[in-house]
């Protein structure tokens, strides 16, 4: 499908995509995630509640609103913030190739206990 078709359909919105659990993660899902289309660009925000598996570095994949075969890990680019008092800091969101989607991987988690975090990422699909 090309972009221009993708564009006249989806302008946007909300979606709730079953996260992929990389590493020491329990579970993870989209509270409120929304993307906009804006030219060929995509923009996703929102937030996500996880459950790491032990306090310690985490990975989750975060499935795109717009398919994209990726080429590298600059595809996309983005931060996530985590939004709750056990757990403060942010992460870099990233382009996964193996999966096609976005990466963020948290290095120094501090706690097991269930929280939020706000992300927001950008990327150009490739078809």
């Amino acid at each position: 499908m090309s972009l221009l078709n993708i564009a006249k359909s989806r302008q946007g919105g909300m979606y709730d995509p079953t996260m992929i659990l990389t590493a020491n993660l329990t579970s993870a899902s989209a509270l409120n995630l929304t993307f906009t289309l804006s030219g060929p660009v995509v923009n996703v925000v929102g937030l996500i509640t996880l459950v790491p598996t032990t306090g310690a570095s985490y990975e989750l994949d975060i499935p795109l609103p717009i398919p994209s075969d990726l080429a590298g890990t600059a595809d996309i680019a983005g931060i996530s913030t985590s939004v709750t008092a056990l757990d403060i800091g942010s992460a870099l969101i990233l382009g996964d190739t193996v999966n096609n989607s976005a990466s963020c991987v948290r290095a120094a988690n501090t706690s097991d206990a269930g929280h939020f975090i706000y992300v927001n990422f950008t990327y150009t699909p490739r078809f």
